[in-house]
C-alpha cells in the first residue's frame, strides 16, 4: 500500500487479506475468487486492489467498500503476476498461458497480448517512473523488458540456470532485481534494461 501502513495476503481458501502493519491486526478477508488467488497489487493511490487467481481470472476490488469493481479474463491458465501502471490507467498481468496482457481499466479490456515466454510467467511489474515498459520473469529462466506502447522487445536478461522466480524493480527504476529457482539473484542496471 502507498502509505506503508497495510500488507495484503492471497491464499489458496480464495481470499485475500488486508493487514495493519502497526496493530498487527486484519482489517478485510475478501472472497469472491472461484479458484485459489496468487497475484495481487495496490493501486498507486491506494484505492483500488487487483487480486489474481489459479482459475486465470483477475478481478479489480475497491478497497473502500471491498467490492468487485471489475472481472478481467482472457488468460487460458494460472494467473501469478499482476501489476498496476505508475498512472493507475492499466494493469498487466503475466500467466501460466505463458502471456502478459496488458489491460485497459477505463475500456476494461485488453490492449496488447505479448506471446512473451516460453514457459509460465511469475512476476510482471511496471516500470515505475513513467510505465513505459513491462518486465516479466519465466520459469524459461529469463527476464524480458517491453514496450507498453507496443509489443517491441526492449531487452532480455539471461544469466539464470533455472526458473525465475521473482522479480521486483527499484522504485525510481535504476535498477532490478531476479531471482532464481538457481538459488542466486542477480542485479540488473538501466542499461541492461534497455531503459
Amino acid at each position: 500500500h502507498p502509505t506503508g501502513k497495510y500488507l495484503f495476503s492471497t491464499s489458496f481458501d480464495r481470499s485475500w487479506r488486508m493487514w495493519d502493519l502497526g496493530t498487527q491486526s486484519e482489517l478485510m478477508t475478501q472472497e469472491g475468487h472461484a479458484r485459489g488467488t496468487y497475484g495481487v497489487a495496490v493501486h498507486p493511490d491506494g484505492s483500488l486492489l487487483g487480486s489474481s487467481d489459479v482459475g486465470g481470472i483477475v478481478r479489480v476490488w475497491d478497497l473502500r467498500s471491498g467490492r468487485t469493481l471489475l472481472v478481467l479474463s482472457g488468460h487460458a491458465k494460472q494467473v501469478l503476476g499482476i501489476d498496476f501502471s505508475p498512472d493507475g490507467y492499466h494493469v498487466v498481468t503475466g500467466s501460466d498461458d505463458h502471456t502478459v496482457k496488458l489491460w485497459d481499466l477505463r475500456k476494461k479490456d485488453v490492449l496488447i497480448t505479448y506471446p512473451a515466454h516460453s514457459k509460465l510467467i511469475s512476476a510482471v511489474k511496471f516500470e515505475p517512473v513513467s510505465g513505459s515498459a513491462i518486465i516479466s520473469t519465466s520459469f524459461d529462466g529469463t527476464g524480458r523488458v517491453w514496450s507498453s506502447r507496443d509489443c517491441t522487445e526492449l531487452a532480455r536478461l539471461t544469466g539464470h540456470n533455472g526458473y525465475v522466480m521473482g522479480m521486483d524493480i527499484a522504485r525510481d527504476g535504476t535498477f532490478a532485481l531476479t531471482c532464481s529457482y538457481d538459488l542466486t539473484y542477480k542485479l540488473w542496471s538501466v542499461d541492461e534494461l534497455g531503459l
